[in-house]
């Protein structure tokens, strides 16, 4: 079964293979896009109302119009750093990636990260970094990472962002050599870098979600926000799972092309146990 609002010829799964063979079916480059499930719609929701209440707007997609954009970058900012450590969207965090198959004892899992990005954002120089082709690799995460990204409302395909899946077993140019994990944890180095999206010249395929809808992906994937000519914000909410003895036997997708230094393994945490 494929989701039906996908841009054509790639074939994004809304199954979820059996819970043994989930990892591998991601590790070879399979995109799931997941009905939302209980926990990830409450997630979705809890997010809304946080944003509501901070911004103070009854849309979150038109907060830009009532704030300017260096006032809307700051709150934004503040309401990301509060999602990060909230226990409360942790634990519905924790759920997600249980409901989604994946049991805890053998994960662990970084800090939810929420995104937002204003219209036109590409013609920012500071956000440009946000629309640079990459995979999250390149930024000394593990080769068996899996990225989790949830619409926090709906949105069509030219808000969300595009895979180029022949890429998944083929280099890409880049500079992720220039990339330390520790340089930058310690902030001696740079955060972001860039490559030359004009050397990428592949098949890029979009997709479109419904609020509190689990895209499920493999971190090796390169991806690129799409610039688009859009008059709304997106919000969204992507975190990513390790899984323990992978990291440990270095297993996933083949590095084509990774040269970033460092490993940031630290960021991961065991996932909370249920509460009962």
């Amino acid at each position: 079964m494929f989701y039906p609002a996908i841009i054509e010829d790639m074939e994004f799964k809304t199954s979820l293979p059996t819970e043994t063979h989930t990892k591998d079916h991601i590790y070879t480059g399979e995109v799931i896009l997941a009905p939302g499930f209980p926990s990830s719609i409450l997630l979705a929701r809890t997010l809304q109302s946080l944003i509501k209440d901070e911004l103070k707007v009854s849309d979150i997609r038109r907060a830009h119009e009532t704030h300017d954009s260096v006032a809307l970058h700051g709150k934004t900012s503040t309401l990301r750093q509060f999602v990060s450590q909230d226990s409360t969207i942790k634990n519905l965090v924790s759920s997600v990636v249980r409901d989604a198959g994946f049991r805890e004892a053998d994960w662990l899992l970084d800090s939810p990260q929420l995104r937002s990005l204003q219209p036109l954002g590409y013609l920012n120089t500071a956000a440009k970094p946000a629309y640079s082709g990459h995979r999250d690799t390149w930024f000394s995460y593990p080769q068996c990472m899996v990225n989790f990204w949830i619409g926090v409302t709906d949105l069509s395909a030219e808000y969300t962002f595009e895979f180029y899946p022949t890429k998944f077993k083929e280099p890409v140019t880049n500079n992720s050599k220039e990339f330390d994990y520790k340089a930058w944890s310690t902030k001696t180095g740079t955060a972001t870098f860039t490559q030359n999206s004009e050397t990428v010249n592949a098949p890029a395929y979009g997709f479109s979600v419904k609020e509190g809808e689990v895209l499920i992906f493999s971190g090796h994937h390169y991806h690129k926000t799409i610039e688009a000519e859009t008059n709304k914000m997106r919000f969204s909410l992507d975190f990513r799972i390790v899984c323990k003895s992978d990291v440990q036997t270095s297993n996933g997708p083949k590095n084509v092309d990774n040269e970033s230094g460092g490993f940031a393994i630290d960021r991961f945490a065991p996932i909370p146990s249920r509460k009962t």
